[in-house]
């Protein structure tokens, strides 16, 4: 009786606490509403950089930074990072991590860079972090200044301040403000190269293009005709590869001579036509149940060419596009699919409730937008929630059956325990019914992350702790 009793006791006390985990957890609204466009400034998400360290060696140029990614707001999906190293001339060298990180709402991880920083960029340096979403949409920031790099002995370096962007004309438009052009047209970049050492060499420029940003999508990967370069300071004027869908991209150029790397410059412009993009796309849960009412919010840019100041500026407002948003789990629908309507020419925060039919744990969330005569695709994006261990329960009738399903398995493990302290005395089976209990009790509550529990181990000889680690993601 003694054991059964002290059994009992440590149950009654992880019972409350399994309740009080599922009945204080947000609950769902069975109400539907229409889409919503708000028109007020709305903070859709944000994320922190937290704790973040680095270091340089100026023997063998290597960059070390470390640093954690902190989301407080609702889940991201798809979180990228980016470090530029800026000298104070302007010359920069961008490292992307196309990672598609997915960020719960109160997560964290913990990253790690180790680069080497081009012989090309010296002087007074400051490191620029950044995260974005796989589209582009700004997440966090960090800024560090005060590194010294010494300069070595190059041959040439690419003068980033000179470049400037032309199409037919004679104009000369910035890098990062970018041009609209028709698909039919010729873009080129023309920059200063100063070649120091004044001996003759073959310049080979190489370059990547992003959709959006270079936390986007990687579209075109190719290597450009060769220059040949005889002069001190010499102007190149180089044909960019554009691709022919409508959208905004942005481009890496690089510029080599030799094996080794002279310089590099980002430059941004937009292929005319009707486009758009669903920058990013957040779920108010990990997982649903059947009858639960999922809120999804939809971040949505227009079309890329109706910037201010675009050489032909589209404001064509006629029709709409037509958008329609999906939830599967292992390609089975979750819900019905929810359509709405997004602006060609105006930014939306776009919230939509969605029934669910069928329980969803670890799904996929699907955004595609059409034209107006639903043909052609104009946007089309895809996030995976990844599944909960432990799914929130909000139906009573789930709840208890569970709950006397963990009795009958802690009953059989009481068991199990019991044998095995009679043969070996060396486990206290009060404080292994404790740690199970109150494990299993943490883990069926959502939000918890880690748990740290420890276990006494006690003979004859005297007592052992251990303590353990569980990191739910």
């Amino acid at each position: 009786m003694r054991k059964i009793f002290y059994f009992i006791i440590p149950l009654c006390i992880a019972v409350p606490i399994m309740v009080f985990g599922q009945t204080t957890a947000p609950t769902t609204s069975s109400r539907a509403t229409a889409p919503q466009s708000n028109v007020e400034p709305t903070t859709v998400a944000s994320l922190s950089i937290e704790n973040l360290k680095y270091s340089y060696d100026n023997v063998t140029r290597q960059v070390l930074v470390f640093f954690d990614l902190v989301n407080d707001q609702e889940s991201i999906p798809d979180v990228n990072y980016s470090l530029s190293i800026i000298s104070d001339n302007g010359i920069r060298k961008d490292f992307v991590y196309n990672k598609n990180i997915f960020l719960a709402k109160g997560a964290s991880v913990s990253q790690g860079i180790n680069e080497i920083v081009p012989e090309y960029i010296f002087g007074n340096i400051t490191l620029l972090l950044q995260a974005k979403s796989s589209s582009g949409v700004p997440l966090g920031v960090r800024i560090r200044k005060g590194i010294e790099i010494k300069p070595t002995l190059n041959t040439a370096y690419l003068d980033s301040s000179s470049c400037y962007l032309s199409v037919a004309d004679s104009t000369k438009y910035n890098l990062t403000q970018g041009v609209d052009i028709d698909p039919t047209e010729q873009l080129y970049i023309n920059c200063s190269v100063i070649n120091i050492l004044k001996n003759p060499y073959t310049l080979v420029p190489k370059i990547k293009t992003y959709e959006r940003s270079i936390s986007g999508k990687l579209v075109e990967e190719s290597k450009l005709s060769e220059t040949f370069i005889d002069k001190a300071t010499s102007t190149v004027k180089i044909l960019i590869p554009v691709p022919n869908k409508p959208q905004a991209y942005t481009s890496i150029l690089s510029l080599n001579s030799g094996g080794i790397s002279i310089g590099e410059v980002s430059l941004h412009y937009v292929v005319r036509g009707e486009s758009g993009t669903a920058s990013l796309v957040q779920m108010d849960k990990l997982s649903y149940l059947s009858g639960d009412i999922a809120k999804a919010k939809i971040l949505w840019s227009p079309r890329a060419d109706s910037f201010p100041g675009a050489r032909a500026s589209s404001t064509d407002a006629s029709g709409s596009f037509m958008g329609k948003l999906s939830i599967l789990k292992s390609g089975t629908p979750c819900a019905d699919p929810v359509t709405f309507s997004p602006s060609k020419t105006a930014d939306q925060n776009i919230e939509l409730d969605v029934p669910i039919t069928t329980d969803c744990n670890g799904y996929e969330t699907k955004v595609e937008v059409k034209d107006s005569n639903n043909n052609d695709s104009i946007a089309a994006v895809s996030y995976k929630t990844p599944a909960v261990i432990f799914p929130l329960m909000t139906n009573w009738l789930q709840y208890v059956i569970a709950l006397a399903v963990l009795i009958v398995v802690l009953a059989i493990l009481a068991v199990v325990v019991a044998i095995i302290k009679r043969r070996r005395k060396f486990i206290d089976s009060i404080f292994v019914s404790v740690v199970i209990l109150f494990l299993v009790s943490f883990l069926s509550v959502r939000d918890v992350r880690a748990y740290l529990f420890t276990v006494l181990f006690t003979s004859d000889g005297g007592s052992v702790y251990m303590t353990f680690s569980v990191i739910l993601k």
